[in-house]
């Protein structure tokens, strides 16, 4: 894994002075920084495959995109169901979205106000900014 690659050897015996057990130094010292420098990329990913492809079947719901070729089929009225279909998936991102970021900033940042209320108003905000410039 590159992110614990990038970890130095003096930053462990750093943590071991400091009286860390091994355990505390793998969580404060190796996974902290390896899942900062991942997370955002993972969560992405997530995003993508969630978006691209059948995975919501995974989780027993029906595949959004057949149903609504099924539905214009039987009521020709495409436009409408393909606009609804667009919807929930916008909305699957942009929950999925939401929770990948509070998960973030919650526990992986060091900085910044720690209540869920401020976590979310944030978050919010900017998620706002970053859908206005695209």
């Amino acid at each position: 894994m590159p992110e614990s690659e990038s970890i130095h050897e003096s930053q462990i015996d750093a943590g071991r002075a400091l009286g860390m057990n091994y355990l505390q130094v793998f969580r404060y010292v190796i996974f902290k920084p390896a899942m900062a420098t991942m997370f955002p990329a993972l969560s992405s990913l997530f995003i993508t495959l969630m978006l691209g492809s059948s995975i919501l079947s995974a989780i027993s719901t029906p595949e959004l995109t057949s149903v609504a070729y099924n539905i214009t089929a039987y009521y020709y009225r495409h436009f409408e169901v393909f606009l609804f279909i667009s919807g929930v998936y916008l909305a699957f991102s942009l929950l999925f979205s939401l929770v990948f970021k509070y998960i973030e900033v919650r526990f992986l940042w060091d900085e910044g106000p720690r209540t869920p209320a401020a976590i979310l108003t944030n978050i919010l905000a900017d998620t706002l900014v970053e859908k206005a410039h695209i």
